[in-house]
């Protein structure tokens, strides 16, 4: 007999999805998207993976990208999207200031019991092919996707070589 597994999201998908939703809801049709998706994916999409996995919790990915969406949906209903000139800038002030007005919440969320018993019981159902922590995951993806550094000659100075 089969039995039917929950199949959970993988955190590119999830990521992937986030990135749909803001072409869908704030760059329908702009070319401009091209252009400012790096900085959304490093800044907006993976912030918040990179603000949880600092504090040391976690959540299930369908939670995380529920979070995000609820911030874009009150940016649609709630902010005057007129007036923003730079989506990219707009869009992560607003994820911040979320995550500074309601962050104790979504830690203590993360933090709750019944929360660490699900990732217990989810561990234990995929103990063969346990992975790392999804948040974990896109945490590192924004932390890989960050620019290096530029070494700029001095002027002035002679080069020996």
């Amino acid at each position: 007999m089969n039995v039917e597994r929950p199949s959970q999201a993988l955190p590119g998908e999830i990521i992937g999805d986030l990135m749909g939703v803001i072409r869908n809801s704030f760059y329908p049709g702009d070319d401009r998207w091209f252009k400012d998706q790096h900085f959304i994916r490093r800044h907006v999409v993976t912030w918040p993976a990179a603000w949880l996995y600092g504090k040391g919790v976690t959540l299930a990915l369908e939670r995380y990208k529920q979070i995000i969406v609820d911030v874009f949906i009150g940016i649609k209903q709630h902010g005057q999207t007129e007036a923003v000139r730079y989506w990219p800038g707009y869009l992560k002030h607003c994820l911040q200031m979320h995550f500074k007005v309601h962050g104790d919440e979504i830690y203590a969320e993360a933090k709750a019991v019944r929360h660490q018993v699900e990732t217990a019981l989810l561990a234990c159902q995929r103990a063969g092919k346990a992975g790392p922590d999804p948040i974990e995951v896109i945490a590192m993806a924004r932390h890989i996707s960050r620019p290096g550094r530029v070494q700029r000659k001095q002027k002035g100075q002679l080069n020996l070589l």
